[in-house]
């Protein structure tokens, strides 16, 4: 069975289409078409690997990856997947910032499979999951620009980007469309007031406790962005 969800409130100039996120073994999420229903606008489907592939890319992630960043907090991670993947088997409206982050772990996460990873057997060859990688890149910009053009930033999206900075970077060098990405990261972050959360006065915004781990990721992103940008 596939656990699907879909967001009906795609009516933008931009995203014409509603998205539907479905389930499938990750080899084959690569290369699935649209779906499209007559008589209904476009819909587009976005597959996601099974739960339990998704666990053993996300524990590879944080084992090996995110210490490069040290822009996610790992229960949170855990938790987002767990609520995710609860929301598609229940087919109830997933947040549009944890898809972008997980598909911006995928994009990273493939992107480094080795020989010692093939003793799972999400991949045929490391190879098939390499070439992945940039499949998962598309799909989180994709996933990005929905959040931007509706109004839906989210840390979630900010870290999206960051993972998806350090990858670009990794693969074809500083281009201009990581410094696009920078960028936008960099207003996403100043529309969720990042760079005020340690500011004095801050009583009329809705902003984490200044004690709370959501509150040192929020530090942690925005300065990784700031320092990017430097």
């Amino acid at each position: 069975n596939h656990g699907k969800s879909t967001d009906k409130s795609v009516q933008g100039n931009i995203f014409k289409y509603e998205i539907e996120f479905r389930t499938c073994p990750i080899r084959n999420a690569v290369g699935s078409e649209p779906i499209v229903h007559k008589a209904q606008p476009m819909k587009r489907c976005i597959w996601l690997p099974l739960h339990d592939e998704t666990k053993i890319i996300v524990e590879k992630y944080i084992t090996e990856i995110t210490f490069l960043h040290h822009v996610v907090h790992i229960p949170s991670v855990h938790t987002m997947v767990e609520e995710l993947y609860c929301n598609l088997r229940e087919s109830k409206p997933v947040k549009i910032g944890h898809v972008s982050l997980l598909l911006g772990i995928l994009a990273s996460t493939t992107s480094l499979w080795a020989e010692r990873d093939m003793c799972n057997s999400i991949f045929s060859t490391v190879e098939e999951a390499v070439a992945q990688s940039t499949h998962w890149m598309r799909l989180a910009s994709e996933m990005v620009d929905y959040s931007r053009y509706k109004h839906f930033e989210s840390i979630e999206d900010i870290q999206a980007m960051i993972i998806l900075i350090f990858v670009t970077a990794n693969i074809v060098g500083i281009t201009p469309q990581a410094r696009h990405m920078v960028s936008t990261a960099i207003s996403f972050g100043r529309e969720l007031s990042l760079h005020r959360i340690d500011h004095p006065y801050n009583s009329h915004l809705d902003m984490p406790s200044p004690s709370s781990a959501k509150a040192e990721i929020c530090r942690r992103v925005w300065w990784y962005l700031v320092a990017t940008d430097w």
